[in-house]
């Protein structure tokens, strides 16, 4: 069982959400047997960090039955300030995983074309400003200097395996990530 003894836990009609950064594939499984307890499963994956759970102005992608998504809407429209109901079991961490394949592939080639144009000889501000680089401009070339940026090459790591995983249960060739 992929949910283990806590499927033993759930009264019937309660609705689990799950708000971490989800296999999909996983995510179905669990839906599947958590659905055979007459309760329901939600993937919603969460973007915008503590300090977006915090403000409430996160972005919500849930996957999963749309009756259970319209009784736990309201709760969701205030953890986030964007909520999407993407589909059946797993779409809501797949959009997730889409999400953060696209933001740290745009991170890595912002990296890239700010390392090329420094060495280049131009200004990196000037490079972040043209670019539209504001998330650069930001963290790496603040007036204060370099700030913490906040993510762990940790879970980058694993966003793209999770990525790549997807890609490969859907034969969808991935030649850039």
């Amino acid at each position: 069982s992929v949910v283990g003894d806590a499927i033993d836990a759930l009264r019937p009609a309660t609705i689990v959400i799950d708000t971490t950064s989800g296999e999909p594939a996983v995510s179905r499984a669990i839906a599947e047997q958590v659905q055979s307890t007459s309760s329901a499963y939600l993937d919603a994956g969460v973007s915008g960090g503590p300090p977006g759970a915090l403000a409430g102005t996160l972005k919500i992608m849930v996957g999963g039955d749309a009756a259970a998504y319209a009784r736990v809407t309201p709760l969701l429209d205030v953890l986030g300030a964007q909520v999407w109901h993407c589909g059946g079991p797993g779409t809501g961490h797949a959009m997730k995983t889409a999400l953060n394949l696209s933001n740290q592939g745009k991170m890595l080639l912002e990296i890239e074309a700010l390392l090329m144009c420094g060495r280049a000889g131009l200004d990196p501000r000037q490079v972040a400003e043209v670019l539209e680089l504001r998330t650069w401009g930001m963290f790496l070339l603040g007036d204060e200097g370099r700030r913490q940026f906040g993510f762990a090459v940790d879970l980058a790591v694993k966003d793209w395996g999770v990525a790549t995983g997807v890609a490969t249960e859907h034969k969808v060739p991935m030649p850039i990530a």
